[in-house]
């Protein structure tokens, strides 16, 4: 359980550098995402299973570019050298987290193009 809630923890993290929030607002918002519930968790772990399952029946896949391009997007908006990021990511052993964020994020895109909405 704490594996996955260390993921929720770092996937809200890079929510939040995307947006371009200051990192001393995020490392409050993380010791409150830390506290949340286990039920929380089981919820966005059964989520994550799902778009993974998706992912694979549709083979929707992360480029090495597509990577290069997100980590260069959260360097402009800290105004950051790139390559620091990276290895920041890597250090961390966030660059995992970050290929399976932009994955999820694909399925989504592709399960809301897909959608057909009844009524």
């Amino acid at each position: 359980m704490s594996y996955h809630t260390d993921q929720r923890v770092y996937k809200h993290q890079l929510d939040l550098l995307n947006r371009g929030v200051p990192l001393e607002e995020i490392q409050k918002q993380t010791e409150m995402i830390k506290s949340a519930s286990a039920e929380s968790v089981m919820r966005e772990l059964k989520a994550s299973l799902i778009m993974s399952y998706i992912a694979e029946k549709e083979k929707v896949f992360i480029t090495e570019n597509e990577v290069e391009q997100r980590i260069a997007s959260i360097a402009r908006a800290y105004n950051a050298d790139t390559m620091r990021v990276r290895k920041q990511l890597e250090r961390q052993g966030n660059l995992s987290y970050l290929r399976s964020d932009m994955r999820e994020a694909k399925v989504m895109n592709l399960l809301l193009k897909e959608a057909k909405i009844a009524e």
